[in-house]
């Protein structure tokens, strides 16, 4: 099926749905996705350190309304990042790649039909695996390289606006502020669990496609 064919028929979808979005008995689904990057450095006796992150990630959503406006459902997301820190001589990179399951709850405010801000808050759980690769900074000598697996208790709330191209589809954009819990295990020979807590804020785009509810026969 081509783009053209694809699109026409949502249009023709979605004029045939006369009621809301957000109604109780609605539904929604649709991809997302979010990017994040930091820097830092700092100096300590005599050393210079700095490190540099930045993420990637996509997540699918699928959202059943109990209630006007009220939207529960489970998400999925996968994602990869990329570290890389400098100390001295020597600095070292690390790539990671997870996946997950996130139940939430979402509530949209107002009555107007092309745009509603929403609040959501989620908890959920991820499994993700980290290549660690230390090396030299001016010889590119490869010192150490391991792998360390992660699990992940996350729980986070965001808040954002959906814009309705039409009654079927919507563009979202949102911030959210997410805790995370990790317990990090390593292939390396008398290493232990590491456990961190950490705190991360993430701007999102994407879109979703709402299933209106069917208007009951006469």
């Amino acid at each position: 099926m081509n783009r053209i064919s694809f699109l026409l028929i949502l249009l023709f979808i979605s004029s045939l749905s006369l009621f809301s979005q957000t109604e109780k008995g609605s539904m929604y689904s649709g991809p997302g996705f979010n990017f994040s990057y930091s820097k830092m450095s700092h100096a300590q006796s005599g050393s210079d350190y700095s490190s540099q992150n930045a993420g990637v990630g996509a997540y699918f959503t699928l959202g059943y309304f109990v209630a006007d406006n009220l939207a529960i459902g489970p998400g999925f997301d996968v994602g990869y990042s990329w570290n890389k820190s400098t100390s001295g001589s020597y600095y070292f990179q690390i790539q990671s790649l997870y996946g997950g399951v996130d139940p939430f709850i979402r509530y949209y405010f107002g009555k107007n039909i092309k745009l509603k801000p929403f609040v959501q808050s989620d908890i959920g759980v991820s499994y993700g695996l980290n290549y660690y690769k230390y090396t030299t900074e001016y010889q590119n000598e490869t010192v150490n390289k391991f792998q360390t697996n992660t699990l992940s208790l996350n729980a986070g709330a965001s808040a954002g606006i959906a814009y309705f191209i039409n009654q079927v589809i919507g563009l979202e954009c949102s911030i959210s502020y997410n805790f995370n819990h990790e317990i990090q295990s390593s292939d390396q020979e008398g290493s232990s669990d590491i456990k961190t807590n950490n705190h991360l804020i993430n701007l999102g785009i994407g879109f979703q496609y709402y299933f209106a509810k069917k208007p009951k026969e006469k």
